[in-house]
């Protein structure tokens, strides 16, 4: 692959701004542009509301006749892979596999799979099944593919056995914080107020289990050993999770669908939670990682990956489990030591050491 100086790099994004998956497809574009490459950003839209994508680099106009999903198949189908096809850098990376219709216009291409839940999920419809079978026979026809985590990886390999390099980059944190200066406050404001701010950023999909969440807030609404625990969720929910939180009027509980600024929502928390059953890779626990929040999360395979020695695992269907890991948190000692591991595992995902290890990808697959 050519340098900066005699080739460019195309990377290709069909998700919309705000999403984990978005935010792993800039990554590769900042550290690719940090290693003095030329890097060109394309963008795929298949919504009227311009303003839900990435306004980097340069727009790829899908048609917009439907439902933002509606259009995007039909777009992947008969609109994107001819004008992705067009693209002549050097190398091609297709962020989204909902892009695999070009992999038969181009030559130098590799997409990258975050996470095959979606695809699975979707399977339970039939046109929804065909089409992703659809796309994803085209795998055969990348050079190379990028999965997020070993975990989608082997998930990957057992239901569409490609035949080309499957290689693992785990992505970073596009958010840095300052995890002792964190601590430290965190500390100071939960010995004047015994309180625990926990924190919970996930879509609302069953998977992501967010229904614990706000049930162990129903848990903890009564103070324990004079501590309260206050619990805030970032999540755009969907009609049955409002109507059952509304039901359950849980007073120690703030719902937010979003935030304008991440880091100041990190900056604010004291202890991630990350439920999920399942997951692609798990961009939250990475990110509390740079400002040294402990985190607790589900003793599943991704999380066990990713996370590793950086937070306490748990039973994703004990309850008990989790109570118990928060209310050691607040213990100082037992706190700082949890921040120290989150801190410590957080250096693997920093940009720097991302870039290296796309670098290292680089040299072993592209000289």
């Amino acid at each position: 692959m050519a340098n900066g100086q005699g080739g460019s790099i195309a990377v290709v994004n069909a998700f919309k701004a705000h999403t984990g998956s978005s935010s792993v497809a800039r990554s590769y574009y900042d550290a690719l542009a940090q290693q003095n490459f030329r890097v060109n950003w394309y963008q795929c839209v298949s919504s009227r509301q311009k303003n839900s994508y990435d306004p980097l680099g340069v727009a790829i106009d899908g048609y917009k006749f439907f439902r933002d999903d509606l259009n995007l198949v039909f777009n992947s189908l008969f609109v994107f892979p001819r004008k992705v096809g067009r693209l002549k850098e050097s190398l091609i990376i297709l962020t989204d596999p909902v892009l695999l219709g070009a992999a038969p216009r181009l030559t130098n291409s590799t997409v990258i799979v975050h996470d095959l839940r979606e695809l699975i999920v979707h399977r339970r419809s039939v046109a929804a099944g065909a089409y992703f079978r659809w796309l994803f026979r085209r795998l055969d026809e990348m050079k190379y593919i990028i999965c997020d985590s070993d975990a989608t990886r082997t998930e990957l390999l057992r239901f569409y056995r490609p035949d080309v390099p499957v290689d693992v980059i785990h992505p970073c944190s596009r958010i840095s914080g300052q995890p002792v200066e964190h601590a430290e406050r965190s500390l100071i404001r939960m010995a004047r107020d015994r309180t625990l701010n926990l924190l919970c950023i996930a879509a609302d999909r069953p998977y992501k289990n967010i229904a614990l969440f706000y049930k162990l807030a129903k848990l903890l609404e009564t103070p324990r050993g004079g501590w309260n625990f206050r619990f805030r969720l970032i999540s755009r929910l969907g009609r049955e999770s409002a109507g059952e939180i509304e039901q359950l009027q849980i007073s120690n509980l703030e719902v937010v669908p979003a935030v304008p600024d991440l880091a100041s929502a990190y900056d604010q928390a004291d202890a991630l939670l990350q439920p999920s059953l399942v997951e692609g890779f798990g961009l939250p626990p990475v990110e509390a990682m740079q400002f040294g929040i402990p985190i607790i999360a589900s003793d599943v395979p991704c999380l066990r990956e990713v996370i590793d020695t950086g937070g306490v695992l748990v039973d994703p269907t004990d309850p008990e489990q989790w109570v118990s890991a928060m209310i050691e948190l607040t213990d100082s000692t037992a706190y700082l030591k949890r921040a120290g591991s989150s801190a410590d595992r957080g250096k693997q995902f920093t940009l720097g050491a991302f870039g290296d290890r796309l670098r290292n990808w680089r040299q072993e697959r592209l000289s």
